[in-house]
């Protein structure tokens, strides 16, 4: 993807999959899982900041991404659902010091989208 935008990329991974039983970020996909194919999707692109944003099962689902060259984010009101981890994610990009034209949110659960997609 080349553009002259500076387009930043929030995958928002905050929620607590409770229907699920078990972290829906986690669960396999491939040789991999959904949020590790999600930020290897989304590195193939040419983009300036990569953000994830975490919060119910932070401490299990961060062990995942910790070697990703991701900026994390917490989302402490990850209960209040998916408009609030993206707010955070959103927050965070305005109060950081790169120029940003524009957001993609991609979500972890779509993993059949591509980089070519996107």
């Amino acid at each position: 993807m080349s553009n002259n935008l500076n387009i930043a990329i929030l995958i928002p991974a905050a929620g607590a999959s409770k229907r699920l039983g078990s972290p829906k970020q986690l669960l396999k996909w491939g040789d991999s899982t959904l949020i590790d194919h999600t930020i290897k999707t989304v590195k193939q692109l040419d983009t300036q900041q990569v953000l994830v944003v975490l919060g119910a099962n932070y401490d299990t689902v961060i062990k995942e991404v910790s070697d990703a060259d991701v900026q994390i984010v917490k989302n402490e009101n990850w209960e209040q659902g998916l408009g609030s981890s993206i707010a955070e994610g959103a927050k965070f990009i305005l109060n950081s010091k790169i120029t940003i034209d524009a957001v993609l949110v991609v979500l972890v659960d779509q993993p059949l989208i591509s980089a070519d997609y996107l």
